[in-house]
């Protein structure tokens, strides 16, 4: 049977068909990339693909883009018999006359990879500053500056001397008693006093801190510690690493985000079985308000002794139990000597709101 008469409207409608599966596949062209233009792509984020209302999926702007940034010299088929070469001859005239679109579309849709690009950049940039501001709030919220505040000393005169930390913190040092117990982490370690309890019983510690000059205190003691970011240490541990994460006085100085971060970290860097110790500032005691807490200025979060026990919970640790430590002396608290058993009993109830103990610890296993 002969073909029929080959009209250019056929032609045309060919091409068009032809164009209309190709968009519908590629996107508005069927136009590869040159390489540099699809390395330029790659490092573009692809939009997650997502459900439509029709039940279809639509890929991001940009992984439709790479093929359409310059037009490209595809083959020309036709499914004609004896006059496929004049079909496709007369497909390359008319590709010839369209390119000066094709030209412009391309132009247009490089310009656009080339927008994204760059606001792709500025995301990133926006995001690195975004990092930096929140390493320097965690820098200035764990350890003063010392143009307008000499927090050594001030630690020094209240917190007290190395001896007095080391008898504060052996009731700690039970809950390590062998070395098959460590590694055991101290997340602002200072001077090392809780290390220095921890290798007389030869069990593996090692600690972090941020002021300069009570690491190299601790340095100098044969500890090892480092000046180091408290999240970036913890994020470093491999899952399951630990025997023990300790921290004394120190979250009392963090962001809330920061808090309950650390929380989960510590949960994922434990071996189960292994323990947490948070030391902080007993808020529950008034008594405290009126000298530990607000007596340093450094001091950003009140944490009362139940929210932290429930966050810690909250971080899917097995166990969490509040032991309580700093009796506020007997002289300053309310005397019940020679008062009926009935004042004697508000006396009791006062002095348990106003003079409660002064720290309390997050005891908890993983």
């Amino acid at each position: 049977m002969p073909e029929p008469a080959l009209t250019i409207a056929d032609l045309v409608q060919e091409i068009q068909t032809e164009a209309a599966a190709l968009r519908k596949a590629h996107g508005i062209s069927a136009i590869l990339p040159t390489q540099p233009q699809v390395e330029a792509l790659a490092a573009l984020p692809q939009t997650n693909r997502s459900a439509q209302s029709d039940g279809t999926n639509r890929a991001g702007i940009p992984s439709l883009l790479y093929k359409t940034v310059h037009p490209g010299e595809g083959e020309l088929r036709s499914h004609r018999g004896q006059i496929g070469r004049l079909v496709i001859f007369v497909k390359k005239a008319l590709r010839q006359l369209l390119r000066p679109v094709l030209d412009r579309q391309a132009s247009f849709n490089q310009a656009l990879i080339q927008s994204l690009e760059a606001q792709n950049q500025r995301l990133r940039d926006h995001e690195q500053q975004i990092q930096a501001l929140r390493r320097t709030a965690e820098l200035g919220a764990t350890i003063p500056s010392s143009l307008d505040f000499n927090y050594a000393a001030f630690e020094e005169r209240y917190r007290g001397s190395p001896e007095h930390v080391r008898e504060i913190q052996t009731r700690y040092r039970d809950y390590f008693c062998k070395p098959e117990d460590g590694p055991v982490l101290d997340l602002g370690c200072g001077r090392g006093e809780f290390l220095e309890l921890l290798q007389e019983k030869a069990v593996p510690c090692f600690g972090v801190d941020l002021a300069e000059e009570a690491v190299a205190q601790a340095q100098s003691h044969g500890l090892q510690v480092e000046r180091r970011d408290l999240l970036e240490a913890l994020e470093a541990c491999a899952a399951d690493s630990l025997g023990g994460i300790v921290s004394f006085q120190v979250i009392e100085h963090l962001p809330l985000w920061m808090i309950t971060k650390i929380l989960r970290l510590a949960k994922e860097k434990l071996r189960p079985g292994g323990i947490l110790i948070l030391e902080t500032v007993n808020v529950a005691s008034l008594y405290t308000h009126a000298n530990a807490f607000t007596m340093d200025p450094t001091h950003a979060l009140a944490l009362h002794p139940l929210a932290l026990q429930l966050m810690v919970e909250d971080a899917q640790f097995g166990s969490a139990q509040i032991s309580y430590s700093g009796e506020v002396p007997a002289e300053d608290r309310m005397q019940t000597i020679g008062v009926s058993p009935e004042l004697a009993e508000n006396f009791h109830r006062l002095n348990t709101l106003l003079f409660s103990p002064q720290d309390y610890a997050i005891i908890a296993k993983a």
